[in-house]
């Protein structure tokens, strides 16, 4: 059995037993999860009306959930608490004692804001509670939902290094990726049947993952001879598979990408202390930034890149004419192993020009010593 279908099955027989699951939720004590001493081991009766919201929500949320409400009804009958509730100050006021209770659970702002709060307000409108939120900002600091995380597009020599340390496939999609602008999820959905090296320059068409559209890409030429190089005589299907030929999973294309930025020695943890400096979406942030320099229209790289233009977007109708030309200054900031010996040649020529200035600076210096020299011979022979 493949391991598509192994996931499959187990997905159904969860679903399966998940729906028998509600039941046994009162009976359920909460040793294991991660609440104060005072809030463990705590079992909570649950109305039938508890139990209803407990059926919309996932498996996986339902013992959040209970442990979001022990701490909300701090141990009292949840019918009583909600009767409570009523009261509109009494409402206020038990929110703002659950966020303190959170934050001294020290989650992270995100769990709080972007998890928490949002799954408490969805039990207090599905009961009919109407909370007043400005109240509730106003007495209790609710944390930020998110945290500034800061990244940054690799360079051209540390993306050689990437494609160069990693096996054939992983160096492949990594050049593709940053040759492309694509998002890892559209890599991985592309098929063989996108490409088309017959077109001038050679394209691939992709469904873009936010706005559902077409969009066509041009690609370079080192990236078409690898492709043909990769691809063989293959003509359908994924164009990036696992050894049994199925789709590769998202989760191990990123695992596999990180492994090898610690392995290189290329990344670090951004200043938040929460994310890295280098992930598979810096190949997508070295695109735009290699095309921005490189002076493309704006336009035809957020087309490119596969992004919402708005009004500006729906006018824009590029001839081309205009994406050939383009596309020439895109093509040689995008080439990556080509341009070793351009690079090399670009350094030689700075070079140059400084030990030029250089030596015009020394022949001033010079000129200017030699007429001090003479002014001074003049007036001793005077």
């Amino acid at each position: 059995m493949s391991r598509e279908k192994r996931v499959k099955l187990k997905r159904r027989q969860n679903a399966d037993t998940s729906k028998n699951d509600v039941n046994t939720w009162s009976d359920t004590s909460f040793p294991d999860v991660s609440v104060s001493e005072p809030y463990k081991n705590v079992t909570v009766d649950l109305p039938m009306a508890v139990e209803r919201f407990l059926e919309k929500l996932p498996a996986r949320r339902r013992k959040p959930f209970l442990k979001l409400l022990c701490l909300w009804c701090n141990g009292s009958d949840v019918d009583s608490f909600l009767e409570k509730c009523r009261d509109r100050d009494f409402l206020v006021e038990s929110i703002v004692n659950l966020v303190e209770k959170l934050k001294s659970e020290d989650l992270a702002p995100k769990t709080i804001s972007g998890f928490y709060i949002p799954m408490l307000k969805r039990f207090l409108k599905f009961h009919g509670l109407k909370v007043d939120w400005d109240a509730v900002k106003v007495k209790a600091d609710i944390p930020k939902k998110f945290i500034v995380k800061i990244d940054r597009a690799p360079t051209v020599g540390e993306l050689r290094q990437l494609i160069m340390a990693s096996n054939e496939r992983i160096s492949l999609m990594i050049h593709f990726m940053a040759a492309t602008g694509l998002r890892v999820s559209e890599l991985l959905n592309l098929k063989v049947e996108n490409l088309d090296f017959s077109s001038n320059p050679p394209m691939v068409r992709i469904i873009s993952a936010k706005t559902g559209r077409m969009r066509e890409v041009p690609l370079t030429s080192e990236v078409v001879e690898r492709l043909r190089k990769y691809l063989g005589n293959r003509k359908s299907g994924y164009l990036f598979t696992t050894r049994d030929g199925e789709k590769i999973d998202e989760k191990n294309f990123l695992r596999d990408f990180m492994k090898l930025t610690f392995k290189l020695g290329l990344n670090q943890r951004d200043p938040s202390g929460r994310g890295w400096m280098l992930h598979p979406y810096s190949l997508r942030k070295f695109f735009k930034t290699r095309l921005e320099e490189a002076g493309v229209n704006m336009l035809v790289i957020e087309t490119w890149m596969g992004h919402d233009l708005n009004v500006s977007g729906s006018y824009f109708r590029p001839s081309k004419r205009m994406i050939m030309e383009e596309w020439r200054k895109a093509e040689k900031a995008l080439t990556i192993f080509q341009r070793e010996d351009e690079d090399k040649t670009l350094e030689n020529l700075r070079k140059i020009q400084e030990l030029e200035r250089e030596l015009s600076e020394m022949k001033r210096l010079l000129n200017y010593l030699l007429a001090r020299l003479r002014e001074s011979h003049s007036r001793l022979g005077a």
